[in-house]
């Protein structure tokens, strides 16, 4: 049984409450400091039929400035994961499937009920199933391989991509019986992954943020695993910011740019900056070392046109306009800049050949 896609992903807000949403992790805004509080809405294991929608509910941030006038700051994060959803589902890379939804919420101290605003993004794996997160992976990997060979390593290299490809590949082989196709297949889809975030603008992509998703219960051997759909995408192409950041920062021009160059890093990295690295920086790391892996997650990514992104935001119910304009800004800005990457790369390529044709 898997999630009826027809059903699922609106940009208008759902009544998403018990006993038609199970929420795993139910995530609410605590205190005027920003603390927040979790709250398990159903055992996991109390679930006997995937029948409801099991997902995990991302409210709104908001924080108040400040106590005496309660002035309050909104950001858009949840309509960023929804909008990295649409764009991954368009240009065709897995994402876990996310829909626009309020959900009802109790203050602790007040007592009083009132809709919490917020996205659900759903559970994939079924009941079987199992996801190893890349952190678990990642040490893993340093405990029975690097630190037998003698090699230092950190946890900053749980960021560095030839770390993770390198760790994922070793972990493939021990704990499954892919073929090197299948495993190569993965560790691509890993590489595109990392594109993604780079040409949209997510800056969170830490070792528990991806994963790799066993299906035992699958006949074909090579489909029993793959990379699982992403998550906590939320940050994508600015709308982790306040919106009177945003708004100040869409008055110039110059602002913009650097705003998402110097913000909106690339998490994962490379040597010897193995982490928060500038996107333009990490593409071109990627056509060096994994060309062919590269070119097809930049294929993807370029195939997103301006009109498919317009459209994308117009869906979401209620998206401040500033946050429309800002996020067309950092997407035009940063496909230009990434065909002149790809263009460099072509041209550098050519002069190889030429080179080696010279000899």
């Amino acid at each position: 049984m898997s999630l009826d896609k027809k059903h699922l992903g609106s940009g208008r807000f759902i009544d998403a409450n018990y006993p038609d949403y199970i929420v795993v992790r139910d995530v609410h805004e605590g205190d005027v400091k920003g603390k927040m509080e979790l709250s398990r809405a159903v055992k996991i294991d109390e679930v006997e039929d995937l029948k409801p929608r099991r997902g995990i509910f991302k409210p709104m941030h908001e924080i108040f400035k400040k106590r005496k006038n309660k002035k309050v700051y909104r950001y858009a994060n949840h309509y960023g994961e929804y909008v990295a959803y649409r764009i991954a589902e368009e240009i065709g890379v897995p994402a876990c499937i996310v829909d626009m939804a309020k959900r009802k919420h109790t203050n602790k101290y007040t007592r009083k009920t009132s809709d919490i605003e917020g996205c659900i993004s759903y559970i994939h794996k079924l009941k079987g199933d199992s996801v190893v997160s890349g952190i678990t992976i990642l040490e893993e990997y340093r405990r029975e391989v690097l630190e037998k060979q003698g090699i230092q390593s950190n946890a900053s290299d749980n960021n560095n991509i030839d770390t993770i490809i390198k760790a994922v590949d070793w972990y493939l082989r021990k704990k499954s019986d892919l073929s090197n196709q299948r495993i190569n297949e993965i560790l691509k889809s890993i590489v595109e992954m990392t594109v993604f975030d780079c040409a949209f603008g997510n800056s969170d992509r830490n070792d528990d943020n991806w994963g790799i998703w066993f299906k035992p219960n699958e006949e074909d051997v090579n489909q029993r695993v793959e990379l699982y759909p992403t998550y906590d995408n939320e940050r994508i192409l600015g709308f982790m910011e306040r919106e009177d950041v945003v708004k100040a920062i869409l008055e110039d021009d110059d602002t913009i740019k650097r705003y998402h160059n110097e913000t909106l890093l690339s998490r994962i990295g490379f040597p010897p900056k193995k982490e928060k690295v500038n996107y333009k920086d990490m593409i071109k790391y990627l056509l060096d070392n994994y060309p062919e892996w590269t070119r097809s997650g930049l294929d993807k990514v370029l195939n997103l046109r301006e009109k498919d992104l317009e459209d994308i935001l117009s869906e979401c119910e209620g998206l401040e306009a500033s946050y429309k304009m800002f996020s067309m800004a950092i997407f035009k800005d940063r496909r230009e800049n990434i065909r002149q990457c790809l263009n460099e790369y072509y041209l550098k390529q050519s002069a190889k050949k030429y080179e080696g044709e010279e000899l």
